[in-house]
C-alpha cells in the first residue's frame, strides 16, 4: 500500500506528457517519411533510404577537413598478399555478399552519404570500382 499515492500522480503527469508527445512526435515522422518519398520519387535510381538518427551524426562529419571521430580496422596476416587479390576477395565475399538473391547483405558500402533538404541518404555510386575504395 505504500506505491499508492503515487499512482495518481504517475497516471496525471502520464495524461499530460503523452499528448504532447504525441503532438511533436507525429509531424516529425511524417515530415521525414514525406521527404523520403519526395526524395525517391526526384532522385529514383540513386537514393535508397534515409539515414538513420544514429547514422547521420557521422553523415555530417567533415572527414576531409576536420573529423570529430575515425573508424580504423586493423588486420594481420601472416605472409604477404598481394593488393589486387585482397581488393577481389574483398569485393567478391563482403561488398557483394547478399542475404537474398536480390538484397545486398551490406548495400552501404557501395553508396555514399547525400545531403538533401536538410536530411541525409544513402545515395548509390553508379560506378562502383573496388579500386577507389582499398588502396
Amino acid at each position: 500500500m505504500i506505491g499508492l499515492p503515487w499512482q495518481p500522480i504517475c497516471a496525471f503527469l502520464l495524461s499530460l506528457l503523452l499528448p504532447v508527445s504525441l503532438l511533436t512526435a507525429v509531424p516529425v515522422i511524417l515530415v521525414r517519411y514525406l521527404v523520403l518519398q519526395l526524395a525517391k520519387l526526384i532522385y529514383w535510381r540513386k537514393v535508397r533510404t534515409i539515414l538513420t538518427t544514429r547514422s547521420s551524426y557521422y553523415g555530417f562529419d567533415d572527414i576531409y577537413n576536420f573529423p570529430k571521430s575515425a573508424i580504423l580496422v586493423g588486420i594481420t596476416l601472416e605472409g604477404t598478399l598481394e593488393l589486387e587479390s585482397f581488393q577481389e576477395e574483398f569485393h567478391t565475399r563482403v561488398v557483394l555478399s547478399q542475404l537474398t538473391s536480390t538484397e545486398l547483405r551490406y548495400p552501404e558500402l557501395r553508396e555514399y552519404v547525400f545531403q538533401w533538404m536538410g536530411y541525409l541518404f544513402w545515395r548509390k555510386e553508379l560506378e562502383f570500382k573496388i579500386e577507389d575504395h582499398i588502396r
